[in-house]
Order: C-alpha cells, then sequence, then structure tokens
C-alpha cells in the first residue's frame, strides 16, 4: 500500500477510501495512519489479508458504508467501533470472526448486515439485535457455526432480505420472526440440513415473495402458517429428502409463478389445492413416491380460468412412481415443455397431449411407456403440436416407432435421441 504523507488532518478530505492487496505486516500501521487522517471518510473499503483492523478505523465518526474482504481478519472488531452512529452498511464477507461485539448495538441506522461466509461466527449479540431496527437486509450465508438467532431479532420488523443458506448448525428458529411479516420479500434457508421446521408465525409473512428451501434435508413439513402468504411467487423445495407433503394451506398461493419440488420421496400426495395456482408458469415435481397429481379438470359450473391455466413448463422428471398423467392436461393452453424423464411406471399417454402446444417433449426413460405406432403419429401430428424436441433415450416404443417412414409426415421438428 502506497502511504500518503500528509503534514495535517485538514488537507485530506476523501469521502471514499478503497484500498486493496493489504499485506498483513507490511500495511497494518500505515493502514492505521491512513484512516485516521481520513476522519471525515463516508465510505471505507478495504481488501487484503489484515488479521486484525487498525484501532483507528474507530475515528471514522461519519462513517455510513465500511467493507472488509479477506479471509484471515480473526478478531473482533477494535473497541470504538461504537461510535460509527451513522453506519448504513457493513459488509465482513470471510472475515473469521468468532463473534460481534456489544458496542454494535450503538448502530441504530443500520440497514444493511453482510457477514456471508463468517465460518466462525456462532452467536450474534442479542442487544444489537434489539437495538438494529432500521436493518432491512441480513445476509449470513455461509456461516456455518451459527446455531441460532437471538430472540431480540424479533424487533427488526423492517426486514426486507434475510439470506441463511449454508448455515448447516442452524437448527431452529425462533417463533419471534413472524414480526417480520409486514416487510419480509425474500427469505433464503437452502442448504440449512438441520432445520426441521418453521414456527406457525410465518403466517404473518403476508409480503412475502421469494423463500428457497433448496437442500433443508431434515425438514419434515411446512406450517399450516404458510396460508398466510399471499403474496408469495416463487417457492424452492429441492432436495427436502424429509419432507412428508404440503399442507392444505397452499391454496392461497394465488400469486405462485414457480416451484421447485424435486428429490421429495418422502411426498407421497398433494393437496387438492395445488390446482388453484393459477398464476404458475414453472412447475416442477420430481417425487419419486407420487403416485398421482390432482385432476386439472375444471368443473363446468365453476367461475374464472381453468387449473395452471398459464402454465408453460411441466416438469416431472423423476417421478417413477407415476401411474399416469392428470386429466384436464389438454386445458392448458400455454403448455409447451414437458418433461416426462424417468416416469418409469407410466404405461400410457393421454390423447389429450396431442392438443397441447408443445414445443419440447422428454420422454427420456419411460421404459414401460406402451403405445401402437398409429397412436404415436397421432400424438405427433396433433392440431395443436408444433413440436420441436423430442428426447426419447430408454424408451423403447418411441424408439422404434422412430425408425418408420409414416412419421416422416409430421410435421418439422428436430429429433434428439
Amino acid at each position: 500500500m502506497r502511504e500518503w504523507k500528509v503534514r495535517k488532518a485538514s488537507q485530506l478530505r476523501a469521502e471514499w477510501v478503497f484500498l486493496k492487496d493489504l499485506a498483513a505486516k507490511k500495511d497494518a500501521a500505515a493502514l492505521g495512519r491512513l484512516l485516521e487522517k481520513c476522519w471525515n471518510a463516508r465510505a471505507v473499503s478495504l481488501e487484503g489479508d489484515l488479521v486484525d483492523l487498525p484501532g483507528e478505523v474507530a475515528s471514522l465518526k461519519e462513517i455510513v458504508f465500511f467493507r472488509y474482504h479477506g479471509g484471515r481478519l480473526s478478531k473482533c472488531l477494535p473497541s470504538g467501533v461504537g461510535k460509527w452512529k451513522h453506519l448504513s452498511a457493513l459488509d465482513l464477507e470471510g472475515a473469521k470472526l468468532p463473534e460481534l461485539c456489544e458496542e454494535t448495538k450503538e448502530w441504530t441506522e443500520i440497514e444493511v448486515l453482510r457477514l456471508r461466509d463468517c465460518a466462525k461466527l456462532a452467536v450474534l449479540p442479542n442487544a444489537s439485535m434489539g437495538a438494529w431496527q432500521q436493518l432491512r437486509t441480513l445476509i449470513l450465508s455461509g456461516c456455518s457455526s451459527l446455531t441460532s438467532l437471538p430472540p431480540e431479532i424479533e424487533t427488526c420488523t423492517q426486514l426486507q432480505t434475510v439470506d441463511l443458506s449454508r448455515c448447516k448448525a442452524l437448527a431452529e428458529l425462533p417463533n419471534g420472526i413472524g414480526a417480520w411479516g409486514g416487510s419480509l420479500t425474500s427469505l433464503r434457508l437452502a442448504g440449512c440440513s438441520l432445520l426441521e421446521g418453521l414456527p406457525e408465525s410465518v403466517t404473518n409473512w403476508s409480503s412475502l415473495q421469494t423463500i428457497s428451501l433448496a437442500g433443508a434435508k431434515s425438514l419434515k413439513r411446512l406450517p399450516e402458517g404458510v396460508r398466510g402468504w399471499m403474496k408469495v411467487q416463487r417457492v424452492n423445495l429441492k432436495g427436502c429428502a424429509g419432507l412428508e407433503g404440503l399442507p392444505e394451506g397452499v391454496v392461497n398461493w394465488e400469486h405462485l409463478t414457480s416451484i421447485v419440488l424435486i428429490g421429495c420421496p418422502g411426498v407421497t400426495s398433494l393437496p387438492k389445492g395445488v390446482t388453484e395456482w393459477a398464476a404458475a408458469n414453472n412447475i416442477s415435481i420430481g417425487c419419486s413416491n407420487l403416485p398421482v397429481l390432482p385432476p386439472l379438470r375444471q368443473d363446468p359450473a365453476a367461475d374464472g380460468f381453468p387449473p395452471w391455466w398459464q402454465l408453460e413448463t411441466l416438469d416431472l422428471s423423476g417421478c417413477g412412481n407415476l401411474q399416469e398423467l392428470p386429466l384436464g392436461l389438454g386445458n392448458l393452453p400455454y403448455l409447451s415443455v414437458l418433461n416426462l424423464t424417468n416416469c418409469s411406471s407410466l404405461t400410457s399417454l393421454p390423447e389429450e397431449v396431442g392438443q397441447l402446444a408443445l414445443t419440447s417433449l422428454y420422454l427420456d426413460g419411460c421404459k414401460n411407456l406402451s403405445l401402437t405406432r398409429n397412436e404415436i403419429c397421432d400424438l405427433l401430428r396433433g392440431s395443436e403440436m408444433t413440436l420441436y424436441w423430442l428426447f426419447t433415450d430408454g424408451c423403447p416404443a418411441f424408439e422404434e416407432a422412430l425408425k418408420l417412414p409414416l412419421l416422416a409426415e409430421v410435421s418439422a421438428f428436430f429429433l434428439l435421441e
């Protein structure tokens, strides 16, 4: 680091300080002298191999944004950081801090706290959480030693984005997180492998739009409180191996556009309410022990749009126990991608498939699918069929039929086997 020579502190009016490639031994002292002179700096961004921050950082009384990225920072923040009365954002990605000091409770204006990949961070200070009532973004992804959230986190009622993904030691969430309800829009719990469930208080999350629980393999159930997620749009439950099913409350997810339910062998049935997802355009259900899907055929006396009428992609790959496709499949006017890869128990396809405007049809691994040559031709020549991609590897019925000249009449599509 090049050290600037300044005779008087008043001569240096830098509001932004950005330094990189800081070496632990060579630059620590020089950095301290520089920061002491930059007492009026409002934003400081540092990168390097420092083991600890110089005490002079506490002199940055006007600081609004502080960022340090480096894998060796292992000591607590220096004494005096409580003077950062106007701090709005703190980013200590990759630091090896075991904890945050109690002085952080003085940061009453903080809005963004980013501690991504702070693998040794075991706890958050309870008193500080109680004081951070302006906090809007909390990023703790990769904090693999974090075992719990402090009770006072319920006072952070302005939180909009919370990322706890890859917090592998986190086994439960406090009931008080229901207080995030009016503001929370995004929650990531992907890779929280010990997490067994969510508290019932989540019913208050009326503003939630996105939630990811991918890889939460110990998750057994979602609470009935999910009925309160009236605005949820994207739900990812991929790899929730212990999940036993979805609660009836999912019927209220009327704004849902995408759900991923792949790698969930414990799911053996779905509630009828899933057909109420009128806004869904991408549904992925790969549950190996799921035998049937709820019917999609609309009651003639019912008002409104038919079930899943906006659906564009239906991915049922890996549903090895699925016996048949749901009735009413032909009522999906926008369905363009149908993925039945490894649906090895399917023995037939309904005639309705020929009514769809499919561009891609995946039949890889449908080894028990039994169709005559004429049935296959009728399927591919359906009045609405616009097929461009057909995948049939491991599907004997199609592999044989596709060798026949009769299929040359089918309107142009590219064939991948």
